[in-house]
């Protein structure tokens, strides 16, 4: 419990120098379940916004089928989703290394950008619960986000060497 703890207070303090590096020591496997566990309680905490309305598509199922389906495809392709975005972030930031000169590999590209996005989701967790309305905003606002910081991340590492 204490890894996880300092792993999500390091993943909170991205850009920073020591949390970037002391993430990089963190095996790709621990970034995999952090962002599982963070999409779960993403996916529950919007469930209880999308069951709670007056007219939603699985008013005519029954509620234990309505629930397994929504966790089913909802949380399946909301996992899909996260993951996708994830792997174009790395993408950008592959293409920055290459422009800023830098030597990183998608890998490390691919589990910093998991890592940067624990912010965004548990900030998304909230949205979902409190204001449910707002979240096409805050998925905005977060690609900014992870994309300015990603570029920072970045910046931190030094340039590539010539001969």
């Amino acid at each position: 419990m204490k890894k996880w703890i300092h792993i999500v207070k390091n993943s909170f303090a991205l850009p920073k120098k020591d949390a970037v590096f002391f993430l990089n020591r963190i095996p790709i496997i621990d970034a995999i379940v952090l962002l599982t566990v963070l999409t779960v309680f993403a996916s529950v905490a919007y469930s209880f916004h999308f069951f709670t309305q007056d007219h939603h598509e699985f008013q005519s199922l029954p509620t234990a089928i309505a629930i397994v389906y929504y966790f089913g495809i909802y949380f399946t392709l909301f996992l899909f989703g996260v993951i996708l975005c994830i792997s174009v972030l790395a993408s950008f930031g592959l293409l920055f290394c290459g422009v800023t000169r830098r030597k990183l590999a998608y890998r490390l590209l691919w589990k910093t950008s998991a890592f940067l996005c624990t912010l965004p989701l548990f900030i998304y967790l909230a949205v979902a619960l409190l204001l449910p309305a707002f979240i096409p905003e805050w998925v905005i606002i977060s690609c900014f986000y992870a994309i300015i910081t990603l570029f920072l991340i970045i910046l931190k590492y030094p340039h590539m060497r010539t001969k």
